[in-house]
């Protein structure tokens, strides 16, 4: 078996399916560099701000400036959240 890279595109695309593309004007969202979402993929392998920013550019996220640095506009996706 050949293992390449096409894994990180799994493991980012589960990762979309908890973190949809939000507006800046919608309630509730959260802001991510692309650092902070490389580092909570930590657990599941090595990836970089490269990586991430550019799967998250061409699957609709938006992206905006938080006190002067790129953040990339989500929001959870609440179907996903199980109540207790």
């Amino acid at each position: 078996m050949s293992f390449t890279d096409d894994w990180k595109l799994i493991v980012l695309q589960r990762w979309a399916g908890e973190f949809r593309p939000a507006l800046r004007d919608e309630a509730d969202i959260v802001l991510k560099s692309s650092q902070d979402i490389a580092d909570d993929l930590s657990g599941a392998g090595n990836f970089t701000a490269d990586e991430v920013s550019a799967f998250m550019a061409v699957n609709g996220y938006g992206i905006v400036f938080d006190a002067g640095y790129p953040k990339w506009i989500i929001k959870i996706n609440e179907q996903l959240i199980i109540e207790k």
